[in-house]
């Protein structure tokens, strides 16, 4: 979901595949990292993350 996200929002960034993809890459796996740490705050988060 993030992927598809991203992919829309920096599609048009360059033309060029070799930026394209680490930016879009990078912002996905930094936003999914943040994502997790959120989560690890609820209560019972070990349950959900693993």
């Amino acid at each position: 979901m993030l992927l598809n996200l991203f992919y829309d929002l920096l599609n048009d960034l360059s033309d060029s595949a070799m930026i394209k993809i680490p930016v879009i890459a990078l912002c996905t796996f930094v936003t999914s990292y943040l994502m997790i740490k959120a989560l690890s705050y609820l209560p019972k988060s070990k349950y959900i993350i693993g």
